[in-house]
């Protein structure tokens, strides 16, 4: 077993992609195809050992993970897997024996989804309250990753400690969190861009200016937090900003309290944070008891 990195959590996005791939080709089938005999077998054979190498029971886990595991066992319960070589017969028995998770898997994909639309709720609410309580308010949106030479050095719980010590900065309001009055994160997976955490942040207008660089600094900052590893991308540039404007959905920079318009757009800006449509974003692996959604309180 392999300590898992940002680098090789890939391999859980793509058997979690396998198996409900699995589960959609054979809803309503009692048999299967010789076709999707063939096709589920090359990607058993692709993924099997990687993924076992890599597996790691005591972290947390989608559902299609541990029925992944399940259900290869059961159907290979006596082969070393690294000896392990798939047949038609064995992947057979494999599919017979996911279809016994496929509610479960449904069911916490639905979990999945209601969560992010509370989240979504939550986090409207919260935005119109920030945005109301000063007349001008300074929005910057930000993404935090690791750069991609680099993830194959970064472990799972080392990300888990680098968000943790960013909540602290943001907490402190110092540095370039300073004369904050808002903000909110949400964590995603994903195949191409890895783990990465989606930042919005506002400040007092009256007292902040200058968005471009305040993004620039907190890029930095979590530059500093990473030891060099991570990567930021900045929103707040003028040609982002000049973009938007273009096409009336201008929603960080400036904001006035007395624009609807730069408010609705504000607060679509921040939303993006929590769209429940964004099922192959969802956490696949993570530390147990990660939280993939924040947001500051009201005072």
């Amino acid at each position: 077993m392999t300590p898992i990195t940002v680098q090789s959590m890939y391999i859980f996005h793509e058997v979690d992609s396998f198996v409900k791939n699995c589960l959609d080709r054979i809803k309503g089938r009692e048999t299967f195809t010789e076709y999707m005999l063939s096709w589920a077998t090359d990607e058993l054979n692709r993924l099997y050992v990687p993924f076992l190498k890599t597996y790691d029971p005591t972290y947390w886990y989608a559902q299609s993970i541990p029925a992944f595991v399940n259900a290869t066992r059961s159907s290979m319960a006596d082969v070393p897997y690294e000896q392990a070589i798939w047949e038609p017969s064995f992947t057979y028995d494999f599919l017979t024996y996911l279809r016994f998770y496929a509610l479960s898997i449904k069911q916490q994909s639905y979990s999945q989804m209601m969560q992010e639309n509370n989240n979504k709720v939550e986090l409207q609410s919260y935005v119109r309250r920030v945005l109301d309580k000063y007349t001008k308010s300074l929005v910057i949106r930000i993404d935090l990753s690791y750069a991609f030479d680099s993830r194959d050095k970064v472990l799972l719980d080392d990300f888990a400690n680098h968000m943790e010590r960013l909540r602290q900065h943001i907490s402190n309001k110092q540095t370039c969190f300073e004369d904050l009055t808002g903000f909110a994160w949400a964590i995603e997976q994903g195949i191409d861009k890895g783990i990465h955490c989606h930042l919005w942040l506002v400040y007092d207008g009256s007292k902040r200016q200058a968005d471009f660089h305040i993004g620039k600094a907190v890029g930095e900052k979590w530059l500093k937090i990473t030891n060099g590893l991570g990567e930021y991308h900045n929103s707040n540039t003028s040609e982002i900003k000049a973009f938007h404007e273009s096409i009336g959905q201008l929603g960080i920079g400036r904001i006035h309290r007395n624009s609807q318009q730069e408010i609705e757009n504000a607060v679509n800006t921040a939303l993006y944070l929590t769209k429940p449509t964004k099922i192959d974003q969802y956490l696949v692996v993570s530390t147990k008891g990660m939280r993939t959604f924040g947001k500051g309180v009201i005072k």
